[in-house]
């Protein structure tokens, strides 16, 4: 009779265990926490500048209106890029000049490509690109969630693809795997560190590693990470940040 009992009790504290497990989440609902994590809507309608090495970058947001540039001194000549709402300018001492491949390296790689990667999460959010979560995986120890973001194909335009790994409590992207074109279309995986918030916009600093095995994939970019066969390429530090909302 207490076996039957026993047996009873344990049946219905499973019934209500189970009952009582939340429904795992989408990538979109992940996705979500991350960006409120980072600074929420008020991230579109903010000024940010910030320094990185000899660069000077300031970027206003104002909902879909977008004015970014960066800036550096060379050779006693100042060296502007610009994109503006979805326009491109390369200046130098206020004078625009004719695009040629210095102009488009800055451009591309210190503007457009660095600008949109330090937009994480929030640019993952949109029509263009499509979610789905990917099976947690462990980092370090540490189980992470992890969604892929695939931008949606178009005709002889190569896609662009990132994947994030969350951390489950925080919502904070701790490591990013991705292959961008405007970046060349190159494999990276970056580890990110020194997290802090500036006027309620969360910005970290970052390791970037690369991998000398074709064979690799992106997927597959966390376990090279974890078994040490990337090449630890730099350090991205991220100083004298700023953030002022209109």
């Amino acid at each position: 009779m207490k076996r039957s009992i026993t047996l009873l009790l344990i049946s219905l504290l499973c019934l209500v265990s189970c009952s009582e497990q939340k429904p795992e989440l989408t990538a979109s609902e992940i996705l979500q926490r991350s960006i409120d994590s980072y600074g929420g809507p008020q991230f579109f309608n903010s000024t940010i500048t910030f320094k990185v090495d000899d660069l000077d970058y300031k970027l206003i947001r104002q909902d879909h209106l977008t004015d970014f540039t960066v800036s550096r001194e060379k050779d006693g000549y100042e060296l502007v890029g610009r994109y503006r709402n979805g326009f491109q300018e390369y200046i130098v001492d206020g004078k625009v000049q004719e695009e040629g491949n210095y102009s488009r390296r800055i451009l591309n790689s210190k503007l457009d490509g660095f600008v949109y990667t330090q937009s994480f999460p929030h640019v993952l959010q949109q029509n263009g690109i499509d979610l789905q979560r990917l099976a947690d995986v462990t980092i370090r120890k540490q189980r992470f969630l992890t969604i892929q973001a695939i931008t949606k194909p178009l005709e002889d335009v190569e896609q662009d693809e990132v994947i994030l790994y969350v951390h489950p409590e925080t919502y904070e992207i701790h490591y990013v795997a991705e292959q961008l074109q405007v970046n060349g279309g190159y494999l990276v995986f970056r580890r990110c560190v020194n997290f802090r918030s500036v006027n309620g916009i969360l910005f970290s600093d970052y390791y970037s590693f690369a991998s000398s095995s074709d064979t690799i994939t992106l997927k597959g970019m966390y376990k090279g990470y974890e078994l040490a066969y990337l090449r630890e390429m730099n350090k991205t530090e991220i100083k004298d940040i700023n953030v002022v909302y209109p």
